[in-house]
Order: structure tokens, then C-alpha cells, then sequence
């Protein structure tokens, strides 16, 4: 299984919103948050868990078109059996996105900013290059939670 922030366009003709969208084994979407992302950041991980969230949304939604979602029970994938959490807070399985802490997010996120300032897209490019300047500079002053320097 899968994840990735998406814009998604509501069937309802609402209107638009920024969801987490999942994805099968096979790379069809099998469903999405009930509700739009939030941000939000345990003492742990602190505002670096909150940016690093942020970034990863930006590339995202800059890289990705817009979802439509799908009718009621019509989604092309299917949900996983069952899956089992390894995480303490009862997120998804151990070395998935959602467990991962806040500067693997970071380094993840900087690879897939660079990945996509190589899109066509001068829009894109900028937008790839003003994100990698900021994913650098908060990999530079990453801190561990104890308040000592990496």
C-alpha cells in the first residue's frame, strides 16, 4: 500500500480539497481521508514534523494532477485485507511515510523535488527549485529532539 497528498476535486461539484489519497499494490486508488489533510505535530517531532508534512504536500499537489473522486463504491482499487501497525501511535506499518520521522520525510521530499524540477513545466521548475531551497535550508538546521545538532 500506498499514500500521497492529492488535490481532489469533490463529485458533490463543492469545490476542491488537499486528501490523502491510497493507492493498492498495483497503483489504483482505493480510497482517501474523509476529511482534508491536517497538520499537526507531536512534541516529539515538533515544528520540524508540521514542515516537513507541509513540504511533502507541496510537492505533491505541484507534481500531481487533480483527483477526481470517484463515485460511491466505484474506486478502481481495492482496500488492503488487513494490515498491521508496528508504529506506537497505531499509524501503518514500520518504514512506511507515515512512520517515518520528520527528517526522512525532509530527505524523501528534497529526492522527489528534484525529481520533478526536471518536468518540462517552467512553472514546475521554479516552484522545484524555490522548494529545494527550503527543504536545504531546514535540513541544515535539523535538530534531534534532545536539542543537539545532527
Amino acid at each position: 500500500m500506498s499514500w500521497n497528498y492529492r488535490i481532489v476535486r469533490y463529485r458533490s461539484g463543492e469545490g476542491f480539497g488537499l486528501h490523502e489519497v491510497f493507492y493498492d499494490d498495483d497503483g489504483l486508488p482505493w480510497g482517501m481521508t474523509e476529511n482534508p489533510a491536517t497538520f499537526v505535530s507531536g512534541t516529539d517531532e515538533g515544528p520540524a514534523g508540521i514542515k516537513g508534512s507541509l513540504l511533502r504536500a507541496r510537492v505533491d499537489a505541484i507534481k500531481r494532477p487533480v483527483f477526481d473522486e470517484p463515485d460511491e463504491g466505484k474506486w478502481p482499487g481495492k482496500p488492503p485485507a488487513h494490515e498491521e501497525s508496528q508504529c506506537a501511535d497505531e499509524t501503518p506499518a514500520q518504514g512506511s511515510p507515515l512512520c517515518s520521522g520528520p527528517f526522512e520525510l525532509l530527505k524523501e521530499a528534497r529526492q522527489y523535488v528534484a525529481d520533478a524540477g526536471s518536468d518540462e513545466s517552467s512553472e514546475t521548475q521554479r516552484n522545484s527549485s524555490d522548494l529545494l531551497v527550503e527543504i536545504d535550508a531546514l535540513l541544515d538546521s535539523r535538530q534531534t529532539p534532545a536539542g543537539s545538532v545532527r
